[in-house]
């Protein structure tokens, strides 16, 4: 066939939705090497289409909406997601802060209390 192979570029089928969505005068649905937040954002703003699909960037980071919702500064990010991933995530954001996890000595002396516990244990 003389049809060239469509580039794979970040974003490479939003050209191809702004177009039927302008020409057409219908929504659209941009996907395809969609991987930002940032890229996202920038094809709904510029109204190159309505939304947005993804595939294989939500295989790769299955917690990109709250990574995306974060890093466009939207309240709550986990709130983009199922309430069992949103409440396992705000766990493990609560637990960075706690003190016990911010001093490095401290991390130190409380890692290696039970690891020499551990070793001096000889047990049965």
């Amino acid at each position: 066939s003389n049809m060239p192979m469509v580039p794979r570029i970040p974003a490479y089928q939003a050209r191809f939705a702004s177009r039927i969505r302008h020409q057409a005068n219908i929504g659209t649905i941009a996907v395809g090497g969609i991987t930002t937040p940032q890229q996202a954002e920038d094809i709904l703003r510029s109204g190159k289409a309505d939304m947005i699909a993804m595939a294989r960037e939500l295989l790769w980071n299955a917690d990109w909406p709250a990574h995306a919702a974060q890093s466009l500064g939207l309240e709550d990010p986990f709130s983009y997601l199922p309430t069992g991933y949103a409440h396992r995530l705000r766990q493990r954001e609560s637990q960075k802060q706690m003190n016990i996890n911010q001093d490095a000595r401290l991390v130190e002396k409380n890692l290696n209390f039970f690891l020499d516990a551990s070793t001096s244990d000889s047990g049965p």
